[in-house]
């Protein structure tokens, strides 16, 4: 059975490889048929595939499993350890800050540093619609400082920002 939306299909094909490569136990698979069938049950599923089976699920997938893939610009930041995923259910988008910033962030709190969120690509998916893509925050709650539609553009404003 397909889901209706693309960007699970997407994952949940990616998730079904990675099971068959490993030859992984019959829990896995099965946990897998569930969110192939459209019933995601609780938020921690995906979560609980990673860690039981050893699944490489970014966390905004895990936080967002219809969100699809990031900009090749926020995803090569974060394979290459410069952004850290701070995502989280509850929030309209996948977030991330800089990774240098991270210290700073286990101390005191994510809402204290520079932050970049990153919005569904399909403005109809998005809580906001009419808000741009990439938004730009800075610490403790003081607004957007920058908001686009271009990712490097985000990326540029975020990067050349001091350490709160």
């Amino acid at each position: 059975m397909k889901t209706d939306r693309p960007e699970t299909e997407k994952l949940i094909a990616n998730l079904s490889q990675q099971i068959a490569a490993k030859g992984l136990d019959p829990l896995c698979a099965e946990q897998l048929d569930l969110l192939r069938s459209g019933n995601f049950g609780r938020i921690g599923m995906l979560e609980d595939l990673r860690d039981r089976c050893g699944l490489d699920i970014p966390d905004f997938q895990v936080q967002f499993p219809d969100f699809g893939t990031l900009p090749p610009e926020v995803s090569d930041l974060l394979a290459n350890g410069i952004l850290h995923d701070i995502s989280w259910h509850d929030d309209t988008c996948p977030s991330f800050i800089r990774t240098k910033d991270k210290p700073k962030a286990d101390e005191l709190g994510n809402d204290r540093v520079w932050s970049l969120w990153v919005d569904f690509a399909d403005p109809e998916d998005r809580e906001f619609p009419e808000w741009p893509r990439f938004r730009v925050c800075a610490p403790a709650f003081d607004g957007d400082a920058f908001c686009t539609d271009n990712a490097a553009d985000a990326l540029a404003y975020l990067l050349h920002q001091r350490i709160a």
